[in-house]
Formats: structure tokens, C-alpha cells, sequence
């Protein structure tokens, strides 16, 4: 089992990331060539991807940029422990189940990355939200490249500067994992509101077949 860890703006770019959305564009086109290779050679190993949405990580503060104002992720935001638990737990859905070739080829985490990929390209003067979200975070004017990016630089860890505005668990990534136990409420209740409905309009035509 191989899981690709890719992101929604591998499906529609924004502006100000062209670098980033070409290569998660890349990530697609190269798991669906390899997809098709195993596929022709009858292999047993199944690939996947894991679309990521914005993901708390340091890459806005490390990352060469030029702009006037410190850069972040279109929200929603999640940390990086939500996204590391989807892709592990998507994995272990797989192998245990042994999905075949047709069947989750992609998951989406979180309901803007899956609200991203099925909806169409917007019309060019409406990227302008994106472009402002993006940058829109206020902040002092950064230095083009700084020492942190010279050979010997510090260790940013897994977290960036967001923590204060990222979700630290998915409401869809737990409907994903639970979705036969959902699915199952769903039926149960369906059926009683059914049968409730269905002994109330009988005592309805009932009492009105008793009048005089």
C-alpha cells in the first residue's frame, strides 16, 4: 500500500502558490501513471491519495517569499497531526479491506478540500478572495531570504505560526472513519420516523372513520 500525500490545490490552484499547486498538480499525474503501470502488471500493491486542505506546518515562514505581509494557508486550518492521523488511517482502512483498484482512489480531508475539487474553476476576478486570504495575514515586511534558510539553519518543527486559528480534529475525517455506524443511525432512524408517521396517520384515519 502506497499513500500519496497530496492537497486540494493539486485540483484548483489558487494565485501567489503557483509553485506549490504545480507541483500537487504533479503528485496526481504521477500516481495516476503509476496507478495504470501496476494496474497493467497485475500487481497486489494499491495506491492512494490523501488530498490535504491548509495544513498548519512552517512552510509560510520558511519559504522564500517577497511579499509585504506574512503569507497563510486559505482557512479553513488544520494542524498536522489531524492530517497525519488521516493519512494512517486511511491506509489501514485500505489494507485491512483490501480495496480494489476503482474504489477511493482520492479522499479528500476536510469539506473544503472536498468542496474544492467538485466544484468548477471560478471566473478569474473572483480568484481575487483567495489571492487576499492568502495574504492576509498583517505583519512586518520580510527580508526576501533569511538566516533560517542558509545551510545550518534551525529546525522549524512541525507546527506554524497558526495555531491559534487551527482545528485540532475534522468533523468529516470522523464521519469518514465512522460512516457504517452513521450510515446504520441513519437507517434506524429513518425507519422509526417511517413507522412513527405511518401509525399516527392510521390512528388519524381511524379516529375519523369512528365519528358519527
Amino acid at each position: 500500500m502506497i499513500v500519496q500525500v497530496g492537497s486540494a490545490l493539486g485540483a484548483r490552484a489558487i494565485p501567489l502558490q503557483s509553485a506549490y499547486c504545480g507541483a500537487k498538480h504533479a503528485v496526481n499525474g504521477f500516481t495516476e501513471s503509476l496507478r495504470t503501470e501496476l494496474m497493467h502488471e497485475g500487481s497486489s500493491i494499491r495506491v492512494t491519495v490523501v488530498q490535504m486542505p491548509a495544513v498548519n506546518t512552517p512552510q509560510f515562514s520558511w519559504v522564500l517569499s517577497r511579499l509585504s505581509k506574512h503569507p497563510q494557508p486559505v482557512p479553513p486550518i488544520y494542524q498536522p497531526e489531524v492530517a497525519a492521523a488521516a493519512s494512517f488511517t486511511h491506509w489501514t482502512i485500505r489494507a485491512a479491506n483490501s480495496i480494489g483498484w476503482g474504489q477511493h482512489r482520492r479522499h479528500h480531508l476536510g469539506s473544503a478540500a472536498r468542496a474544492g475539487a467538485a466544484r468548477p474553476l471560478p471566473r478569474p476576478h473572483r480568484l481575487q478572495l483567495p489571492a487576499d486570504r492568502a495574504a492576509g495575514q498583517s505583519g512586518p515586511a520580510r527580508e526576501p531570504v533569511g538566516a533560517a534558510r542558509r545551510p545550518g539553519g534551525r529546525d522549524f518543527g512541525a507546527h506554524g505560526v497558526f495555531d491559534d486559528r487551527s482545528h485540532a480534529h475534522s468533523t468529516q475525517f470522523w464521519a469518514t472513519r465512522h460512516r457504517r455506524s452513521l450510515a446504520g443511525a441513519t437507517l434506524m432512524a429513518s425507519a422509526l420516523a417511517v413507522s412513527d408517521w405511518g401509525r399516527r396517520r392510521f390512528q388519524q384515519r381511524r379516529v375519523g372513520g369512528l365519528r358519527p
